[in-house]
């Protein structure tokens, strides 16, 4: 058998992942035994237990099941061979097909199991990777999303980051012991406050030379008023730009409005279009409204056309200014679902003709359904607010994620602190166990091993951290993701195109 790495004892949130490894290690220790008394019952064909069945959840599908394991392997089954699993009756074959699927555990891929599963895991037991730096709130946009502008009970001062403030919180990111780290800088509009961003970015590069840590830098800015001098200086230092398109300028120009006036979308395509004459790529983001709905073909398009290979069709958050348009602009959990399966429907479409466009979140999905280790903490039980995210805003306040700032209920400390005695911390404690999906409700969730709460949206959503997850927007849209995935995973042509997208 392989021997797998040892998992460290159990931190905040790592419990039931802990309990599994060690019930892991329980039933390899137990392969090839005599069958216990529960097993008599099946026969004499079992003279002793040659496998393990690790618990699954099941969901019937049309002419097979699809089973999940709480490890996350899965796999499809006919329902007689299922049949057969639960009575240990299986033939060779089938139980090859079943043990090369990490579905029950074997002398021959205990090893396996055990490293895929804590492969599944590695972003426990580490601390945070991802820093998002607040250098301003001030912005030259009034988005009707925007999650960066005060809600209707955060902090509404304006706040800009200065020169001590950036030394402090960077001191604060490198004093931790975690070898990558990825900044970010967002607004407001972070390049209204440039001297900051060219400090950050200097600074940081600096401290990583002298302390031997990786250092990735992004900003997030709409482009609107960015110089090619500023992004000569970006792109130069290594620093990926990252922006938000919402469509064509009919949908752009509703959603994302410049506050003196003009077309928001001119503005976006001039700066795409300036960093693609350089030689780079621009990210891009974008946020459907209830102005997106009629144009899923349109958005595709528009993406396909600027060159930008990656789209991420993400339903507007009530966060932020959102809390005060949301009744306005916020599509319904249907309306949203349909106009995402037809875009996606169409991208796959577009892949088999040789036109590279994918989904961001189908390709995350895929990633964790595979077994590949994915650091996207909006799917990951505990979520990353604290343990894998932080946010700064100005004074060197710190916040447990993006969504969370400017929130004094997901203010987690500052950073005179160490991260050792923050997250210490009751109130941090508390706010990582509640987003560990061990409720009631996910626990009969097929898709529990690959989903994560947010306890922000919850808070938004419910006016309770805690929530009615099944209630939620994103729980209804998250299991017709992962049911739309596992349908198309049944059709091989659009199996052939979701595999090229992990």
């Amino acid at each position: 058998m392989t021997h797998a790495k040892k998992m460290k004892e159990p931190v905040a949130g790592q419990i039931r992942q802990y309990d599994m490894l060690q019930n892991l290690k329980v039933m390899a220790s137990m392969i090839g035994r005599p069958k216990t008394s529960r097993l008599q019952s099946l026969g004499d064909s079992i003279d002793f237990l040659e496998y393990y069945i690790l618990p699954h959840k099941i969901k019937r599908l049309p002419d097979r099941l699809l089973l999940v394991t709480d490890i996350g392997s899965w796999s499809f089954l006919k329902r007689d061979t299922y049949t057969q699993m639960m009575t240990y009756s299986m033939d060779r074959s089938t139980r090859r097909y079943l043990e090369n699927a990490n579905v029950i555990l074997t002398e021959k891929n205990a090893g396996d199991v055990v490293e895929e599963y804590l492969s599944r895991c590695l972003f426990l037991g580490q601390e945070p990777s991802l820093h998002i730096i607040e250098l301003t709130n001030t912005c030259d946009h009034r988005c009707v999303y925007c999650h960066a502008m005060p809600g209707k009970d955060e902090m509404s001062d304006k706040r800009d980051i200065t020169g001590e403030d950036i030394d402090r919180i960077l001191d604060f990111i490198f004093r931790l012991k975690r070898k990558n780290i990825s900044i970010e800088m967002q607004g407001g509009e972070p390049t209204m406050n440039f001297g900051s961003v060219k400090k950050i970015i200097d600074k940081a590069k600096q401290k990583a030379t002298d302390t031997g840590k990786e250092v990735e830098l992004t900003i997030v800015t709409n482009l609107a008023n960015v110089t090619d001098g500023q992004i000569g200086f970006l792109l130069g230092s290594g620093c990926d730009i990252c922006t938000s398109l919402d469509g064509p300028k009919e949908v752009h120009d509703k959603n994302r409005v410049l506050l003196e006036g003009g077309s928001s979308y001119d503005s976006v395509i001039e700066g795409i279009q300036k960093i693609r004459k350089k030689g780079k790529s621009a990210g891009a983001l974008l946020t459907v409204t209830r102005h997106s709905l009629d144009h899923w073909k349109e958005i595709v398009d528009e993406y396909v056309r600027q060159g930008l290979r990656v789209i991420q069709l993400k339903k507007v958050d009530k966060v932020g200014n959102a809390e005060m348009t949301y009744e306005k602009i916020n599509p319904s959990v249907e309306e949203f679902i349909d106009f995402w399966k037809r875009s996606v429907d169409y991208m796959i479409e577009l892949d088999k003709k040789g036109v590279h466009i994918q989904e961001r979140m189908v390709s995350i999905i895929m990633q964790k359904i595979s077994g590949t280790p994915s650091l996207f903490s909006d799917l990951q039980s505990p979520c990353g607010a604290v343990t894998g995210q932080l946010a700064y805003t100005a004074g060197g306040k710190i916040y447990s994620c993006d969504f969370g700032r400017g929130r004094e209920l997901f203010k987690v400390g500052d950073v005179s602190e160490k991260y050792a005695d923050m997250i210490s911390k009751k109130n941090v404690k508390d706010l990582i166990k509640i987003t560990i999906n061990e409720d009631a409700a996910c626990d009969v969730c097929i898709y529990q091993s690959y989903c994560g709460l947010c306890p922000v949206l919850n808070y938004t959503e419910t006016g309770n951290i805690f929530g009615k997850v099944t209630l939620t927007e994103k729980c209804q849209i998250m299991r017709s993701t992962f049911d739309y995935i596992f349908k198309a995973l049944t059709d091989p042509s659009k199996r052939q195109v979701l595999m090229r997208w992990v």
